[in-house]
C-alpha cells in the first residue's frame, strides 16, 4: 500500500473508533465503516468479476461474523485495531470461503479489537494462511486435550482399574490410552478413516510451529501431541470462547 493511503487508512480507523466509543452504534455498522475505509485496490477487490464478486462475498461474512462476536463481548474491553495487523488480516481473511476457517478469522479479527489486541500476533496471520480445516480440527483437538486431560484421567481410571485391578504394565496403559481415544473421537466425532489426514495436519503444524515435533508419531499424532507455546497462543486468539470472556 503507498505511504499516503496507509496514513489516510490509519487515520480513518483511528476517528472510527473514537466515534464509536462515544455512541451506542452497534460493531456491524463500525466495521462496514472500516473496512469501506480501506481502498479497493489494497484488499484486491479491483480484479475480475469472479474473484472480485467472491471478496466482496467473504468480507460480508467476515463482517457478519466478526460483528457477531463482538457484540457478546463488554463494550468497554473495545479498543481501536492497530492497521499494520487489520490490514494484513483483513486481506488474507477475504481469499478464505471455507466455513470453518472463515470463523477462525473472524475470531482472530475480533480479538485486534478488544484488549489492545494483547492476544494477537501478526506471525499467526500468515499461519492461518498456511492451514487447511482438517489442520484447525486438530489444533482445537490438542487443544481440548491440553485443557481437560486430567478431568479425561479421572473419566477414564475406573475403567482401567476394573480391568486391570492392582496392575502396573503395558497392557494396562495401553487399555488407557484406547478409552482415552475412544473420549476424543466421541467428542470431535473423529472416525479411524480420518486418522491418516490428522497424522499429515501433524507432521505440518510440526513445521508451522504449532506442534512440538517431538510428541509426534504415526499412532496418535491426533491424541497425544503437545501444541508449543505459539500454537497455544495461536488457539486462544482464535477460540471464540476465549476471546467472549
Amino acid at each position: 500500500m503507498p505511504f499516503d493511503e496507509e496514513i489516510k487508512t490509519t487515520r480513518e480507523v483511528a476517528r472510527f473508533g473514537s466515534q464509536f466509543l462515544k455512541t451506542s452504534e452497534k460493531f456491524g455498522s463500525y466495521l462496514a465503516r472500516v473496512f469501506g475505509s480501506i481502498p479497493e485496490d489494497v484488499l484486491g477487490l479491483a480484479v475480475g468479476d469472479w474473484l472480485h464478486h467472491k471478496r466482496k462475498e467473504n468480507l460480508a461474512k467476515l463482517q457478519t461474523r466478526t460483528a457477531s462476536l463482538l457484540d457478546q463481548i463488554d463494550r468497554s474491553r473495545f479498543t481501536e485495531p492497530s492497521p499494520s495487523i487489520l490490514l494484513p488480516l483483513v486481506k488474507a481473511a477475504i481469499d478464505e470461503s471455507r466455513d470453518e476457517l472463515q470463523l477462525i478469522w473472524a475470531t482472530l479479527l475480533a480479538a485486534t479489537m478488544i484488549d489492545s489486541g494483547a492476544l494477537v500476533r501478526r506471525s499467526y496471520i500468515m499461519t492461518l494462511q498456511q492451514m487447511e480445516p482438517v489442520d484447525v480440527l486438530l489444533m482445537s483437538i490438542l487443544g481440548w486435550i491440553n485443557s481437560n486431560y486430567e478431568t479425561i484421567r479421572k473419566q477414564i481410571e475406573p475403567e482401567v482399574d476394573r480391568k486391570f485391578p492392582n496392575e502396573l504394565s503395558d497392557s494396562r496403559n495401553e487399555f488407557r490410552k484406547t478409552l482415552f481415544k475412544r473420549v476424543v473421537r466421541k467428542k470431535f466425532h473423529i472416525k479411524k478413516s480420518d486418522d491418516k489426514e490428522l497424522v499429515i495436519s501433524g507432521f505440518r503444524l510440526v513445521s508451522l510451529e504449532c506442534v512440538d515435533k517431538r510428541s509426534v508419531n504415526y499412532n496418535d499424532v491426533g491424541f497425544g501431541a503437545w501444541l508449543t507455546p505459539y500454537g497455544e497462543g495461536l488457539i486462544k486468539a482464535c477460540d471464540p470462547k476465549t476471546i467472549i470472556g
